[in-house]
């Protein structure tokens, strides 16, 4: 509420706001930013009509107070406490700014000029003179609303919970994201950000500052990117730029982050992939080596991520308690634990299964335990599953005029037999490796033709199939 106080019974002489203002030496628009409805920090004034005048002895009075209570300014929410009272300070370095009617272009416009200070890469602040348009002319008529105008903006530097910025560039800033906070992040996830950030984000901001990037900027990049882009690459675009912010939030580079609240366009419906048939991955199978068979056929039977199944070593086939144990994962020759809530997860193998791995384990007698189940030509590392993909299974099934195969159809392929089975949907998520049965549910599960065709028969049946 604004300080009003009563007329001083000495009958001190009353100043107006400009006597004020020199007397103490600042602009007038400090001044009226004091004595508005609703300022923070109010001055006693009197009001007289619309006009606003003062009194020197409260004035003093409020100055020595303010004096006073600068030293006592340790909270972050800019609340000092004086004799067991609390009081919002203003900031020790309030600035009011200047401006200047800029008439070298065919409309004359208002600039505004003040500091600010930066935070450099090194931790060091330094203050740096700033100019911003403030309007034309025609709309602000008189350099008092053009100061106005500036005041307005200068708000959050001269709030007491004002921090300086940073003037880090995205590209200076990616560094240490990769080193303080990607780090922690698995390989998959490291692996799947750096290439978005490279390809997409460093290119449009790298050489942006952080504190220079505003929700417009992003928006109208990811509107732009939506025309070139799938909708989930899309996605993954929006997530890793608002990583990027989050960390530079925490660590003190960036005050918002500007990504979380942009949009992204209505996901399109898309085409789900045809599943191969039991007797195409039959076909597939035997035309391939015997090694890539055997990866194939355990794929099929464990749905095993790529990245778990190339990881498996001769001890992981527990042929006392009939499972295979999914400890680790593998991605371009780096291991690290698999993506699943649990550190390890058994996977139940029927007895033909077992019989027909210990087979093929036999051919490598003098392997040790910890021996890699599919070891590349090197024997030290697993062999590369993108490389087992792309030169050996999907060049055979296009030649044998198969269906496109990949690694996660042959995952599908598992929990869509599971379901048409009749087995709770908790089965397929334990051995997919899922946290959440509506993954496995909505993205991994399909309705096969013959339980389609089944679904149809019985409502059908409900009307006795009689002819129009």
């Amino acid at each position: 509420m604004p300080c009003v106080s009563t007329p001083h019974p000495n009958n001190e002489p009353l100043l107006t706001v400009k006597q004020l203002a020199s007397r103490l030496g600042c602009s007038l628009d400090w001044i009226y930013q004091r004595t508005r409805p609703g300022a923070p920090d109010p001055l006693p004034f009197i009001p007289l009509g619309r006009r606003i005048m003062f009194l020197w002895s409260e004035i003093e009075v409020d100055l020595e107070y303010r004096r006073a209570c600068r030293g006592t300014l340790g909270a972050t929410n800019g609340i000092a406490r004086v004799k067991g009272k609390e009081k919002r300070l203003t900031r020790k370095r309030f600035q009011t700014g200047s401006v200047r009617l800029r008439t070298d272009s065919a409309a004359p416009w208002w600039e505004g000029f003040y500091r600010e200070d930066v935070r450099r890469e090194d931790g060091g602040v330094v203050r740096k003179l700033r100019a911003v348009y403030l309007g034309r002319e025609e709309d602000i008529p008189t350099k008092r609303l053009a100061m106005r105008k500036l005041a307005e903006k200068l708000a959050p530097i001269n709030d007491p919970t004002y921090r300086p910025g940073s003037e880090i560039t995205l590209a200076q800033f990616m560094p240490k994201y990769e080193e303080l906070r990607l780090a922690t992040k698995k390989r998959t996830t490291q692996l799947g950000y750096k290439v978005v950030i490279a390809k997409h984000i460093t290119p449009a901001f790298g050489k942006r500052a952080l504190s220079d990037i505003s929700e417009e900027d992003v928006q109208r990049f990811l509107n732009r990117k939506a025309l070139d882009v799938a909708w989930n690459t899309l996605r993954n675009i929006k997530w890793a730029f608002s990583a990027i912010f989050t960390a530079a939030i925490k660590f003190g580079y960036a005050k918002h982050n500007p990504v979380r609240a942009a949009d992204l366009p209505p996901e399109p419906v898309s085409k789900q992939r045809e599943l191969p048939t039991t007797e195409q991955l039959q076909q597939l199978m035997d035309a391939l080596d015997e090694e890539t068979q055997i990866m194939v056929w355990l794929d099929c039977i464990t749905a095993l991520r790529p990245s778990e199944l190339l990881a498996l070593r001769r001890s992981a086939i527990d042929f006392k308690k009939k499972c295979l144990w999914v400890r680790e994962a593998v991605n371009h020759g780096d291991l690290h634990t698999p993506k699943y809530h649990r550190q390890s997860r058994p996977i139940r193998l029927a007895d033909a299964d077992l019989a027909r791995l210990q087979e093929f384990m036999a051919k490598r007698p003098d392997d040790p335990a910890d021996a890699w189940l599919f070891p590349s030509e090197a024997g030290n590392t697993p062999k590369e599953y993108v490389n087992v993909l792309h030169r050996k299974i999907q060049p055979k099934a296009k030649k044998l005029g198969l269906p496109h195969v990949t690694w996660r159809l042959l995952r599908h392929w598992h929990s869509t037999v599971l379901q048409d089975s009749g087995l709770p949907v908790r089965v397929a998520q334990e051995r997919l490796g899922h946290s959440r049965p509506d993954t496995t549910l909505r993205h991994y599960s399909h309705v096969s033709i013959s339980k389609a065709d089944e679904a149809a028969q019985i409502v059908s049946g409900m009307f006795g199939n009689r002819p129009s």
